[in-house]
């Protein structure tokens, strides 16, 4: 094994990303287009792909007040920020911009599709202005350009980030390979796992002494009563809702992501962090626990896809629950006793999009991590008697993935439709 292999492939799947990557990532793509456009645009034609838009409809973008949908997240790649800061290239937004976005929308030159592809993760925007014609295209990775046209000649068909990707090692990830790396290699190769718990720390104590979304974080305490402080299920939900509330609803503040998902970042750092105070924990063990969580949440993912019907909290709750266990002493078959818990407790959790109420889930699935980790630590866990629950590591996570990459297949057209036509 090697530590390189792993420290590389968590450095490409943990970003930092300021708001929801969907929004920001159409932002991107469409500020992309931008830099190659000459005069004044005449009009956009905007395509993304069904999970796309599910997932850009109602989060809150940054910066804003308020303001959601793909429309207004393609006006603002128009009219602000550099597209080679990526995910962060909003970070800063003046209402001078917002209002000019607002005026590009108002004047109807913005019009988006529902993109005929297969592709999960795909976006194409297309400019015409008084003197060019240029369209960009994404897929599979939010900023991962795959081609760039300009007055029909083609610039180039796939970017550098795809061609790197295809040299990292994620063949090597299994449970047994990310505790031997996560208890032996040493914390500096760890650095991103500790930016990301501080950035993910940072955004959610401004969730708990904010107003943000449904304010579960918070909800969850001041409901506390006298001695539930030190409850590890209660820290746990609070850290990583509070978290999720705040970057739901337009916190300025940065997630470091995974996997293309800022809640997957939070749900795959800030439960560990939240048990970690209950239980007195170092930092060390926090980090080495937090790092497990995050290349568990990676190793499914990259069989699951970027984008899916079942919620991605479910995942990175399973991984959670994986660095939970560890933070109590337990090792691998612990940590897949949990992830069986998990899988045949909530695997069936869907997707309707991100927005507020993603708090509410994250919640649900750190309440069900910790009880998941605790059973498993007892000794308990669900077999292959139980629904989509395998024999083995591999056949679990393989049966999970099936069940939400077949089963629930007709699932987003169904919830598009719902949340297009209510």
């Amino acid at each position: 094994m090697s530590y390189k292999d792993f420290r590389a492939i968590l450095e490409k799947e943990m970003v930092p990303a300021l708001g929801c990557t969907d929004p920001i990532g159409i932002a991107f793509c469409a500020g992309y287009a931008r830099k190659y456009c000459r005069g004044e645009v005449r009009c956009v034609d905007a395509f993304f792909s069904k999970n796309l838009i599910k997932n850009a409809a109602s989060v809150i973008i940054p910066g804003t007040d308020n303001l959601h949908g793909t429309d207004i997240a393609v006006a603002l790649g128009l009219v602000y920020g550099n597209p080679d800061d990526k995910l962060k290239l909003l970070d800063g937004l003046d209402n001078k911009s917002v209002s000019k976005a607002m005026s590009i929308i108002e004047s109807g030159k913005i019009k988006s599709h529902v993109a005929d592809t297969s592709e999960i993760l795909y976006m194409k925007i297309h400019i015409l202005t008084d003197e060019d014609d240029v369209s960009v295209t994404v897929k599979d990775g939010y900023t991962n350009i795959c081609d760039v046209t300009i007055n029909g000649q083609h610039i180039y068909g796939c970017d550098t980030e795809t061609k790197n990707e295809e040299s990292l090692r994620y063949d090597l990830l299994n449970l047994a390979s990310i505790l031997d790396f996560a208890t032996s290699a040493s914390i500096e190769e760890m650095a991103i796992v500790q930016e990301g718990l501080r950035m993910n720390i940072a955004l959610s104590e401004a969730g708990q002494s904010g107003n943000y979304g449904a304010n579960t974080g918070t909800s969850i305490k001041e409901k506390l009563s006298a001695g539930s402080e030190n409850n590890m299920a209660y820290s746990a939900m609070i850290w990583s809702s509070a978290g999720v509330d705040a970057r739901m609803s337009g916190c300025p503040l940065p997630a470091m992501s995974n996997t293309g998902s800022g809640n997957q970042g939070i749900v795959s750092t800030l439960p560990v962090y939240g048990a970690s105070r209950v239980l007195n924990s170092s930092w060390e063990q926090t980090v080495r626990a937090a790092c497990i969580s995050c290349l568990v949440t990676i190793y499914i993912k990259s069989k699951l896809g970027p984008l899916s019907t079942v919620c991605g909290c479910v995942v990175a709750g399973a991984a959670s629950s994986c660095g939970i266990v560890f933070l109590q002493g337990g090792g691998y078959d612990e940590c897949l006793r949990a992830i069986k818990n998990m899988f045949g407790n909530l695997a069936g959790m869907i997707c309707d999009g991100a927005k507020a109420s993603c708090a509410l889930k994250t919640a649900t699935c750190i309440n069900a991590a910790c009880m998941s980790a605790d059973l498993a630590l007892s000794g308990y866990g669900l077999d292959s008697s139980n629904g989509i629950v395998g024999k083995t590591e591999k056949d679990t996570v393989e049966f999970f993935v099936r069940s939400s990459k077949e089963g629930l297949a007709a699932m987003d057209d169904v919830i598009l439709d719902i949340m297009m036509n209510k």
